[in-house]
């Protein structure tokens, strides 16, 4: 009679749980609140979704809900977990290919949602909602990576201490240009006049894009340039783009102007003052200012770590010398 007992226990220490299961319950939680919102929580509302209404973006909350809540109960109900073990699936393969689909799944979502005067902009939880499962989705897929030794967020930007904040201020400029294109074609569709403040708009992530690119490419050395980690032409750039963001930020989201809230701004009946559609400029803005600032900030430890590279080269340490940049990965 003792025997059951401790079978039952060593069964359930064979159990191997899926060590991103709090990544999945993130996007579950944040999907079903995207979806909750979306529909007003009314079977009426579920029921009324057209494939002409804005409401469509529901779908995107809900399948994604789907997915992660059977991922998590294939997970942690022991029964389903004997018969089918989701994480070992075509070796692993299947649930990298979910969360790829997961990733671009909310890529689109988060476009259709957040898109000038979309849906977003109605109740903000849906708004945050769509960007956190997004960057939920993409945090998962680099835990799952990461455990495959395929590739990760830290093995592409731990070449440099600024590197990561190049590709934050790359990637928040092609939201800040592509919101500012969008705020400009909704305004052109209305009718009203797109003045100069709002054609400055796309240029903030026009101008800072390239470059941050090309700084990118500079650190892999795939681009013959003097943009190199702790150099002075990389300090020079990032205060030229500090200088060109705070300006940006000053200007843009300054009172009813282009990006003076989220949900964008409504003049007065009678007044001369334009109406702004609620866009992505507000965050983007504040985000790229945050990104050339770091990069500014973490110049100093960038030479600091280029420097000693530089002596150990010259000293001769072979314990130092060819074991690439990880080998100073706590330099400061």
């Amino acid at each position: 009679m003792r025997d059951a007992p401790d079978s039952r226990e060593q069964e359930q220490e064979t159990l191997v749980y899926n060590k991103k299961i709090e990544g999945y319950l993130a996007i579950a939680l944040s999907s079903l609140v995207n979806f909750a919102n979306i529909t007003d929580v009314s079977v009426a509302s579920v029921a009324n979704i057209s494939l002409k209404d804005d409401k469509l973006v529901a779908f995107f909350g809900i399948v994604s809900f789907l997915i992660c809540f059977l991922v998590i109960s294939f997970d942690r109900i022991a029964f389903l977990h004997k018969k089918i073990d989701f994480k070992e699936l075509w070796d692993g393969k299947l649930e990298g290919y979910m969360l790829l689909f997961l990733m671009v799944w909310w890529i689109v979502g988060v476009g259709l949602s957040t898109k000038a005067n979309g849906i977003g902009y109605v109740a903000l939880n849906t708004y945050f909602s769509s960007w956190f499962s997004l960057i939920m989705s993409v945090y998962t897929l680099d835990q799952w990576t990461s455990a495959k030794d395929i590739i990760s967020i830290h093995e592409l930007t731990h070449l440099s201490v600024t590197l990561k904040y190049w590709y934050m201020l790359f990637i928040v400029s092609l939201i800040e240009v592509g919101s500012a294109v969008d705020v400009l074609v909704v305004l052109a569709r209305g009718s009203f006049t797109t003045d100069g403040i709002s054609a400055y708009a796309v240029l903030v992530g026009a101008v800072s894009a390239p470059l941050a690119f090309i700084a990118i490419l500079a650190h892999y050395k795939l681009l013959c340039c003097n943009l190199k980690s702790g150099g002075v032409t990389e300090l020079l750039v990032a205060i030229s783009l500090f200088l060109w963001w705070i300006i940006a930020v000053s200007l843009l989201t300054e009172a009813n102007a282009i990006a003076a809230t989220i949900q964008g701004t409504q003049a007065a009946c009678g007044s001369d003052e334009q109406s702004f559609p609620g866009n992505n400029l507000y965050l983007a803005l504040w985000l790229g200012l945050y990104s050339s600032a770091k990069i500014c900030l973490e110049w100093k430890a960038a030479k600091a770590r280029h420097m000693s590279d530089a002596m150990h080269k010259i000293s001769g340490d072979d314990s130092e010398v060819g074991k690439g940049p990880e080998a100073n990965d706590d330099v400061d």
